[in-house]
């Protein structure tokens, strides 16, 4: 048997580990020029890992090749995995090339985590054979997979994609009706909101609740799951006599699962007051180190900026954009000291340049800019030159940004000069600030007598994994 596996991110390898370490033969394409050394290292580490999840030797391992086109690594294989980034334009397209050079037989299943397969299929002129199969990372290690199919799968290749991953050691569960992000992503969904009310409330902290889930619950549900254990606990009487017992509290206004937080006046001033004391913390040797861009905190080591992750007017305004499932990536409490801060030099925040699809209209890096004071010229305001992240300019020859280079530069250095094309971006305290991470921007030097702080979140519009 032979797999083809078109995207070598995270869940791509994952894909192919799982193929080749039960003796199927892998054809991988990914144009990214770290898709080799990924795969490598996910390899690595299923061949260390996964045989003991098995009471029995594992097959032989199957051969690995890489694949300059879609054609060539689809050609002959019996399944075709796509793992692209989740954007429906790309992967129309790549299943249509898919479909005119694989067998007609093959399974043409898709990693979507949040996707339809009629999604997927429309426009297609041979919808049959095209479903989800969403895994979960690392798919080497966990066996759970969706399989979602359409109206217009055909039931055959249905049935075919499930008992050919009950062979290689995955749990199949074949989704009843297609729905938006399936079935296990809306319980996470579900969670991870209730969690973010608890951390904002003062309720818990994260390592709390990690721990709640981990030596709790979390340990029953490895075994039995939700309703197998409410069943247990309702004793002889079983599911009838738990629901009686505590069906009433679904009416109690307990969870906050249909709320998220907003950010109102009071918040922004509760985040203020937590960067700040961030920024008074920090040493002498961490102040020196961001002499430009003021302090670089991380925003997970202050665990109450995590609602910011989920706030609606940012994921509503993502999603606009076309990016309903936009991953976070990192971020920073960035604050500029007063009266003595420099400005800012010109770079672009920018990662994945191995991928070409940095180079087109699609944005690969977005960052949100919640701004906690209001700016001008005089304490330092964002400054941008519209753009530059769809053309060249000549700031684009500077050094990394954030690197060493650029944190020992001079005044004169060029990084460090207004430029004749740039833009002011003043804002109010609480205000909003997206934009593509490929666009060239700074901020000017702090001449208040008051820091200047933002709070810079990045995430990642189409590469989930």
């Amino acid at each position: 048997m032979r797999a083809a596996v078109i995207g070598g991110g995270v869940i791509g390898a994952g894909w192919a580990a799982r193929f080749l370490l039960n003796g199927w033969d892998v054809t991988v394409f990914d144009p990214g020029l770290e898709a080799r050394r990924r795969l490598t290292e996910v390899l690595d580490n299923a061949r260390r890992s996964l045989p003991a999840m098995y009471d029995r030797a594992l097959p032989a391992e199957g051969e690995l090749a890489f694949r300059d086109s879609v054609a060539a690594a689809a050609a002959g294989a019996d399944w075709i995995q796509e793992s692209v980034p989740e954007r429906l334009d790309l992967k129309h397209q790549v299943l249509a090339e898919v479909q005119r050079h694989a067998p007609e037989h093959a399974v043409l299943a898709s990693s979507t985590s949040g996707l339809k397969p009629s999604d997927l299929q429309r426009g297609s002129r041979r919808p049959g054979p095209i479903l989800v199969c969403h895994p979960f990372n690392p798919v080497y290690l966990l066996p759970l997979v969706e399989v979602v199919p359409s109206p217009a799968t055909d039931p055959s290749i249905r049935d075919r994609a499930v008992e050919l991953l009950r062979a290689v050691g995955m749990h199949p569960l074949v989704i009843r009706r297609e729905i938006d992000a399936h079935v296990a992503d809306r319980l996470l969904e579900a969670m991870w909101r209730e969690s973010l009310w608890l951390v904002r409330d003062g309720v818990a902290s994260t390592a709390e609740i990690d721990d709640a889930i981990r030596y709790g619950f979390g340990l029953r549900w490895a075994q039995m799951g939700l309703f197998e254990t409410c069943r247990i606990a309702g004793g002889d009487a079983g599911m009838r006599h738990f629901i009686a017992q505590f069906g009433p509290a679904l009416r109690w206004p307990w969870s906050r699962l249909t709320d998220v937080p907003e950010l109102t006046g009071d918040l922004v001033e509760r985040m203020r007051t937590i960067a700040d004391a961030a920024a008074d913390g920090l040493s002498a040797e961490e102040r020196e180190r961001y002499p430009f861009a003021g302090s670089m905190i991380q925003v997970s080591r202050h665990e109450e900026m995590l609602p910011l992750i989920a706030l609606p007017a940012a994921r509503a305004v993502l999603a606009g954009m076309g990016y309903p499932g936009a991953r976070f990536y990192s971020g920073f409490i960035i604050s500029k000291p007063p009266q003595v801060a420099p400005p800012l030099y010109w770079h672009q925040d920018g990662i994945l340049w191995d991928e070409p699809i940095s180079y087109t209209d699609q944005p690969v890096q977005v960052f949100l800019m919640y701004y906690l004071v209001d700016t001008s010229r005089d304490n330092g305001c964002l400054r941008v030159i519209p753009g530059s992240h769809r053309r060249r300019h000549r700031l684009h020859a500077l050094p990394h940004a954030h690197g060493e280079e650029i944190n020992r530069a001079g005044p004169r250095h060029p990084s460090l000069q207004d430029d004749p094309d740039e833009v002011d971006v003043p804002v109010r305290a609480g205000d909003l600030v997206i934009g593509d991470a490929r666009l060239l921007h700074s901020a000017h030097p702090n001449r208040s007598p008051r820091r200047r702080t933002v709070i810079t979140l990045w995430f990642l519009p189409t590469f989930p994994d």
